[in-house]
């Protein structure tokens, strides 16, 4: 660690490096000295890590695992729902040890049976993860911010850049809560006089390489209120006071106390080795984007070929008699919540179809598939995959065929028949999936859209059904009251496993 003399003549670290830091050193509120006692993955995370996608994947699946949404729900009011945006990750690589990622934490609203996104105000929330396991909440906050409503009756909302206020940081899985300050988007002057107290107590300390002094008390805190402000707009709005003060604007509507905590806030001091600056709240390499890649990645296409008539024997086994019929039809947006034909985590994304037979014996035939070139990504000869062990799809519509098996069989002869050759830009996974659902006479939401230019710099467009495009369509109409769409994370109820061949 650098001497404090040697640190007095560099600029203030921003508002994001704080959290970096502070995440490195965080410990029990105690007034104890501790070392870090973490053990580091040996490779850290980074955006070029070639295995990005797969442990990004395992972040998510661990968050599952260990039940931590749970941690995420409300006290008061179950209506109101806080979702990890899991596909728009901020990657931070501190150094050779440490590494971070950052998950926009989107409040919605629970009305009238749908979940409505809600804007959130007075406070912009993450969920942080730590070397892949450490898992934080945490809140950029502007404690005296009235949001006051402005002449065009849009609302003020946090921003992150030149940011001036305080940062709570709650870990999920162990009781512990901190408040840092923030002034012009750097480290408040608090907190540097602070670090000359920390430095003198490491130098007296030696081999230790963090100190916090914590001044710990218990309150009513963190409290959350929402409302439809039909006279401010007519928005839905999350209003977030860490002081827990309802607030005070747009009188005519009615603030719902939805969530509030009891608290051992924490105000600690520190002294740490500043990383390199990012800001969490850009876009960067993790935007999308309607232009393809001469080398796109396609979500699956490393799975084997299957022999797709040995998965479609497997309904002969159930009786037809009696039996009743579903097509769910999977989607994995390039960049969820958008038309982007591109991300850089979901490539052009996926469109696969799962197929289920119930008997009236109870037995239940399930498979998913998908449609997949065999080499190159653009053009090659094409091969069915089972698709059953991905677990990222984003958008779903799912179609319950009763007993209508004759429909049901026309899209199973489809399916078994694959065209011979597979085309990016023409007969691709999601254009497969559109026919094979016509066949047994089910009807998609429109799936085109524009993509290209391609090959790149050719100013050449084309139209062409994506993911993307059925995904961009799948969420409108759900916004349109269609309740066979439903997003968000896969499950067994929506993604079930296939049964794979039958002989």
């Amino acid at each position: 660690m650098k001497k404090l003399s040697q640190t007095r003549s560099i600029k203030k670290s921003r508002f994001f490096l704080c959290t970096i830091v502070l995440l490195l050193f965080i410990g029990s509120c105690t007034k104890d000295n501790f070392k870090e006692k973490d053990q580091e993955p040996k490779k850290t995370l980074a955006e070029n890590s070639p295995d990005l996608k797969n442990r990004l994947a395992e972040i998510k699946r661990n968050f599952y695992l260990r039940k931590l949404e749970d941690k995420l729900k409300t006290n008061i009011d179950e209506n109101l729902i806080w979702m990890p945006e899991w596909d728009n990750p901020r990657i931070q690589t501190v150094n050779d040890s440490v590494s971070y990622v950052f998950y926009p934490l989107i409040g919605h609203i629970l009305k009238d049976g749908k979940l409505l996104r809600a804007e959130e105000l007075g406070a912009k929330s993450y969920i942080i993860v730590k070397n892949e396991k450490y898992y934080f909440r945490g809140r950029y906050y502007q404690p005296n911010n009235q949001n006051i409503i402005k002449s065009d009756s849009k609302l003020n909302e946090i921003n992150t850049k030149n940011f001036t206020g305080k940062l709570f940081l709650s870990n999920l899985e162990v009781k512990e809560n901190y408040v840092i300050d923030y002034k012009n988007g750097e480290i408040s002057d608090t907190y540097h006089k602070n670090g000359e107290i920390a430095l003198k107590k490491l130098q007296s300390n030696k081999g230790v390489i963090s100190f916090f002094e914590n001044y710990c008390h218990t309150e009513m805190k963190s409290c959350t209120y929402y409302t439809y402000l039909s006279s401010c707009g007519g928005g839905l709005v999350i209003e977030y006071s860490y002081d827990c003060q309802q607030p005070s604007y747009c009188q005519n509507s009615i603030w719902i106390l939805g969530d509030y905590n009891i608290e051992d806030v924490c105000e600690s001091v520190w002294f740490p080795d500043p990383p390199e600056p990012i800001d969490p709240g850009n876009g960067g390499s993790n935007e999308g984007s309607n232009d393809i890649p001469d080398d796109p990645i396609l979500p699956g296409q490393e799975h084997p070929a299957i022999d797709i008539k040995k998965y479609t024997k497997c309904f002969d086994n159930i009786p037809n008699a009696g039996a009743t019929y579903k097509v769910i039809v999977q989607v994995l947006e390039p960049v969820p919540g958008t038309s982007y034909n591109y991300g850089p985590i979901n490539g052009v994304g996926h469109t696969a179809i799962t197929m289920i037979k119930q008997g009236s014996n109870g037995l239940k035939t399930t498979q998913t598939v998908g449609f997949y070139p065999t080499t190159n990504s653009f053009s090659s000869p094409s091969k069915m995959v089972n698709n059953s062990d991905q677990t990222d799809y984003t958008i779903r519509m799912i179609f319950d065929m009763g007993s209508n098996s004759t429909d049901f069989n026309k899209i199973i002869s489809s399916i078994e028949n694959p065209p011979s050759n597979y085309q990016l830009l023409g007969m691709n996974c999601t254009a497969f999936v559109v026919g094979a659902c016509a066949a047994g006479g089910i009807t998609l939401p429109n799936a085109n859209t524009t993509v290209g230019p391609y090959p790149a710099g050719s100013g050449a467009a084309t139209v062409a059904m994506t993911p993307g495009g059925l995904g961009s369509s799948m969420r409108s109409a759900h916004a349109s009251g269609d309740s066979r769409i439903s997003s968000g994370a896969s499950s067994t109820g929506n993604n079930p496993a296939s049964n794979g061949p039958c002989n």
